[in-house]
């Protein structure tokens, strides 16, 4: 059993769809659609990066980058709930980076709620500052954080 992360293809929708919907609530995390996760695919200026072991699906990652930035931007983790908190997550956002890195890319920001101590701790542990506060960014009203990292 070997856990390894690649591009997603379209031949990965549904499965892209099945763990976006399994590991968002949608009134804290506005989940991508089957039609979001095609047009990055195929047209996006981005990537879907996904991750898998024995041909399953485990998670994805989302980048967004633009012409006029130097720096890509993770939009979203998802794992699986059945494994999260294991090295699925970890094995995609080394993948975010290095992908980014391979591509050109000077650095990676991304956004995270305030409240979410966790994931603010470990992205500070790698390098990531906080950028700035984003007020009432998130569905349900609460605040978020941009954090970037130099490469």
């Amino acid at each position: 059993m070997v856990l390894s992360v690649r591009l997603a293809s379209i031949e990965d929708l549904d499965a892209l769809v099945r763990i976006e919907m399994a590991a968002f609530d949608p009134s804290i995390y506005p989940p991508m659609s089957r039609r979001s996760f095609m047009h990055m695919i195929t047209r996006g200026h981005g990537a879907v990066l996904i991750a898998e072991e024995d041909g399953e699906a485990l998670g994805h990652a989302v980048l967004f980058f633009r012409k006029t930035s130097r720096k890509s931007r993770l939009y979203s983790i998802a794992v699986d709930p059945a494994y999260q908190g294991g090295a699925v997550g970890k094995m995609l956002f080394d993948r975010a980076e290095s992908y980014s890195q391979e591509l050109g890319y000077l650095g990676m920001a991304l956004e995270i709620r305030l409240d979410n101590e966790k994931h603010k701790n470990r992205y500070m542990q790698r390098g990531y500052k906080i950028l700035c506060s984003l007020p009432d960014y998130y569905p349900d009203g609460s605040d978020g954080l941009k954090l970037y990292k130099d490469f």
